[in-house]
């Protein structure tokens, strides 16, 4: 028996406990598949980065879980404690004539071109980058060069030799530059110590082994034909060690600097100083007052992530996810292509915003999904004391919600998130600015985004990917201050109190959050070498390309976004504005909306369950949360559901998280009511009107109106009469609502001009419920201010209406009738003609 057989000599006792231990030691079947080609193609070395006793035996029994080629020892660290008592006398032995003879019998390097070796297996023994010293090593291998041997073992072999990077995963850490208690009492994640080892094990939690790229020593040989052993020794410890480094990178990114030295390095910058220099002469001030300005900027700005927070984030999450949530749906296929990404780039993701768990999601699903936890763009408006520094030490860094007349502070900004990006720190930040109050997306605002182009420009990178996000709720938990703000309440700041209220938010279940990767964006290849600077293409020239950026980001995060199913039985049930329908009727229109939405390439969640059953668990979860009720009936196998006016709006949002895949389409049979309307403009001119109109509310580019208008013309070739109805229903509360906004500024005595957007707002909604008293429009969700600004917006942008100073500077900007006022009516009579049934 050879003492260094492991796999021969491990003893019963040990072989139960470990199998029991290591039962959750898994390897990826994508890692698997790579492993048993490289068996294949000659003898597989694993190689891990740490001497340990712990690594080796999840090494081995994670490949004997997996089915896989495991290595038969580990050549370098001695396994005398978990051996048999056969074993034990035979290791004595071998220690005896090292000591007293210094004779080594049963080093494996022994025989004719590794015939040792080469009798055990493909997979002989796994090898340490940084092997042990023990004395009982010494009896087993004299040499104490396994690397050297093995090369020279390569240049006499006729096969090949490979050395593959195994990454033992017991848990994700952050890598942080700053010492810490958890670290210093837990260890690294690229160095874990013994205590983290044995708690992962103890408590059962997953290890997971990961295969970095093989090194082919065949190969490296040939390369370097006229080194030395020492010098392929050198350069393939090297490559080994940077892919170790990569791996480690793609799970826990880069290292991240402490607070403190971030702050110093962005205010030593040259560029910055210069800056502070010319701010200091246009305010007739010292540079010394400018640069403690700055410092407190960065001090308001900068995260300091601390990983005993990220812990107890964890664990807090995951009861809340347990608590409030059914599950998180992901398309976890995007997974390995973003953590390729993500060992040589910076990655920043933007997520769609529709709830402050948004803040929370990303993370957590990147942290499980074993990839680099991004540092998070917050509004200032969570920087309140005590949440202020808890999301500061758990990720987050501080934005202002505008910083136009403060060029200091968006200097400062911009070169903090130029650090970042030079330190290869993954981000997240929202497109869209606050959360949508509707369920809808919002149009992009481009000032982040376009420090991010400016940074690349500068070459803080080489390259930088953008990851639009798509997240979908079922239910959000800011539903009813949502309601509250749409129907013209003022929002009210967070503050501390409002931590008090959290308890009633546990009450209830908010069904599946559903999140989606979309198509990550190079921006190397999106900007193909174009220089940004401010010669080359001027400022508006600049602007359009932020725009058009910002747009193609939010279309992206539009493509990805899952329709769920509580979206389709929402849609189905406002299909009808003032009707009961059978449970059959609101799965049969659900599954007809879920048919055309499968036509335009729409994204659904992967739920293995009956189409039928899933939609009447989203009932039962809008009958118990009260959005709908049950009719009286006497059909029990089919009740009857209706929503209460006051309720609609609770659908609405559900939703509006679909519409715009379908907007085009309803756009087009409203259209259709051009030939029977005296509204004096054809199909298409109507559908380009209507698409123009509506092109904030649905994210819809003018440009490509006859695109859409072709493409719904398609898909509405064979629609009965009823089908058209439906789809054209889909949007009957915006048209209202544009209806209410615009014949209350065609009404003179009403309109004293110029006025604040919230005053306009606030009697543009007094007008709307006034039609809607008056029978004159139909959904109570029509008459919302998130629509009614968006209407303000349009006719802001159509020039209709206009900005102008107000008469008090506290005031600000108030709103007027613009140069093109005179097309108002016609709008208004467009709108009625389309609505009257």
């Amino acid at each position: 028996m050879k003492p260094y057989r492991f796999d021969l000599m491990q003893g019963w006792f040990s072989k139960k406990l470990f199998s029991f231990l290591f039962s959750n030691t898994h390897i990826a079947p994508n890692h698997l598949k790579k492993w048993r080609k490289i068996v294949s193609e000659g003898m597989a070395i694993p190689v891990v980065d740490n001497s340990s006793q712990m690594d080796f035996l999840a090494l081995y029994h994670g490949y004997q879980n997996a089915g896989g080629n495991f290595p038969g020892f580990p050549l370098g660290i001695s396994m005398l404690p978990w051996i048999s008592i056969r074993g034990w006398l035979v290791t004595i032995r071998a220690l005896a004539l090292w000591t007293f003879k210094k004779v080594c019998l049963f080093d494996p390097f022994t025989g004719n071109s590794g015939e040792e070796i080469s009798k055990i297996g493909r997979v002989p023994f796994a090898l340490f980058v940084k092997p042990g010293s023990a004395r009982i090593q010494k009896c087993l291998y004299s040499r104490g060069n396994p690397l050297r041997d093995l090369i020279r073992l390569q240049r006499e072999a006729s096969y090949r030799i490979f050395l593959v990077p195994h990454l033992i995963v017991y848990d994700v850490i952050p890598r942080t530059e700053k010492k810490s208690l958890y670290g210093a009492f837990w260890g690294k994640m690229a160095a874990p110590k013994w205590t983290m080892r044995l708690k992962r094990l103890i408590t059962r939690k997953e290890v997971q082994i990961r295969i970095g790229t093989p090194v082919n020593l065949q190969t490296v040989i040939a390369r370097l034909q006229e080194a030395s052993d020492e010098d392929v020794e050198r350069e393939v410890h090297q490559t080994l060690e940077k892919e170790f480094d990569r791996k480690l990178r793609g799970i826990s990114g880069p290292s991240i600097p402490s607070r403190e030295r971030m702050i110093e390095k962005i205010l030593a910058n040259p560029e910055l100083r210069d800056f502070f220099s010319e701010e200091a002469a246009n305010q007739e001030k010292s540079v010394e007052e400018i640069a403690g300005k700055a410092r407190r900027y960065t001090r308001e700005i900068a995260s300091d992530l601390k990983i005993s927070y990220v812990k107890n984030w964890e664990r807090a999450l995951k009861w809340v996810w347990q608590n409030l949530y059914d599950g998180v749906d992901i398309n976890k296929e995007a997974e390995e292509k973003i953590r390729k990404i993500a060992r040589h780039y910076p990655v920043v993701y933007i997520p769609s915003h529709k709830s402050h768990v948004d803040y929370f999601l990303l993370s957590y699903v990147l942290y499980k999904m074993n990839l680099p936890m991004p540092l998070i763009a917050a509004g200032t408006n969570l920087s309140f004391w005590p949440i202020g520094p808890i999301f500061r030490r758990s990720g987050a860094f501080f934005i202002r919600r505008t910083f136009r007349n403060n060029p200091l502070y968006g200097e400062v900004f911009f070169h903090y998130i130029r650090a970042l990006i030079a330190e290869g720190i993954p981000m997240e930040f929202f497109i869209e600015g606050g959360r949508s109050r509707t369920g809808k997306l919002i149009l992009p605002k481009k000032g982040l985004l376009a420090m991010i182009l400016r940074a690349f420009n500068e070459k803080a990178a080489n390259d930088i990917y953008l990851v639009p996000t798509a997240i979908s709720y079922e239910r959000v938990v800011e539903e009813a201050s949502y309601i509250r703000e749409l129907r013209g309440e003022e929002k009210k700041k967070e503050k501390m109190r409002d931590l008090l209220r959290l308890r009633k938010i546990f009450g209830k279940r908010y069904g599946t959050v559903y999140l989606r990767f979309g198509k990550p964006l190079s921006l190397k290849g999106y900007l193909k070498g174009e220089d940004l600077s401010k010669n080359s293409r001027g400022i508006d020239g600049r602007q359009r390309l932020y725009q058009q950026t910002a747009d193609m980001v939010i279309q992206e995060i539009q493509k990805a976004m899952a329709v769920t199913p509580s979206a389709l039985v929402a849609a189905a049930i406002l299909s009808e504005t003032d009707k009961s329908l059978r449970l059959s009727q609101i799965i049969k229109t659900a599954e007809f909306y879920r048919n055309l939405l499968e036509k335009t390439g729409a994204e659904f969640p992967k739920t293995g369950e009956n189409t039928e059953r899933v939609f009447q668990r989203v009932i039962t979860l809008f009958t118990q949360d009260d959005v709908i009720r049950i009719g009286p009936d006497i059909d029990e196998t089919d009740p009857m559901f209706y929503a209460p006016p006051e309720k609609r709006i609770n659908l609405e949002f559900s939703k509006n998280m679909m519409i715009s895949h379908l907007a085009p389409l309803s756009i087009y049979c409203w259209s259709l009511k051009a030939e029977n309307k005296d509204i004096n403009l054809s199909p298409y001119a109507l559908f380009s009107f209507l698409t123009s109109l509506f092109r904030a509310e649905f994210l819809l580019n003018p440009e490509h109106t006859m695109k859409l208008y072709r493409t719904a013309r398609a898909l509405s070739k064979n629609f009965s009469e009823f089908e058209t109805k439906k789809v054209r229903n889909l949007l009957l509360n915006t048209l209202e609502g544009y209806l209410a906004g615009a014949s209350f500024l065609a009404q003179e005595q009403e309109r004293p001009f110029p006025m604040e957007e919230k005053k306009l707002v606030q009697k543009m909604m007094k007008w709307g419920n006034q039609m809607l008293s008056s029978s004159q429009i139909r959904c109570m969700e029509s008459v919302t201010s998130a629509t009614l600004k968006g209407c303000i917006r349009v006719f802001q942008s159509d020039e209709i209406l206009t900005q102008v100073s107000a008469g008090k500077p506290s005031k600000g900007k108030e709103i007027s009738a613009g140069p093109r006022f005179k097309t108002i009516p016609r709008i208004t009579t467009i709108l009625t003609d389309l609505i009257i049934e």
